[in-house]
Order: C-alpha cells, then structure tokens, then sequence
C-alpha cells in the first residue's frame, strides 16, 4: 500500500488533476471514485441473458438463466 507523504508527492505532479486520496483510491482500489464501478446509464437496462429491457428479467435474475 501507499503511504501518505508518497501519495501527495505523486498528487503534486499532477497538476491539481488528483488529491493524495485519490492517488491513494488508484493505488489501492484501481480506481478514483466508487463511481467509476456504476453502470453506464446510456446502456439501457440489461438482463443477464444479454437482452436489453428483457421481459423476464426477473425471473433470470433471481431464478437464474
């Protein structure tokens, strides 16, 4: 893991682009913000069979595909 006083040298090089705790979130997590793992809106409601708006969803959600 990185430490503090290393993150904010890194934080530092980047020209206001990234906090410590954001060089921290990267290092660890692999990613700034928990928002990055958020579903993209733009993609429309997906089932797990693949189809968009699927009409059983339910169903092959909680009962499987």
């Amino acid at each position: 893991m990185i430490d503090i006083e290393t993150a904010k040298i890194i934080a530092e090089r980047t020209d206001g682009k990234l906090s410590a705790e954001d060089v921290i979130n990267l290092a660890t997590y692999g990613a700034v913000s928990p928002s990055e793992f958020a579903p993209d809106p733009d993609e429309g409601e997906g089932c797990i069979c693949g189809e968009v708006n699927c009409p059983d969803a339910y169903s092959h959600t909680t009962s499987g595909y």
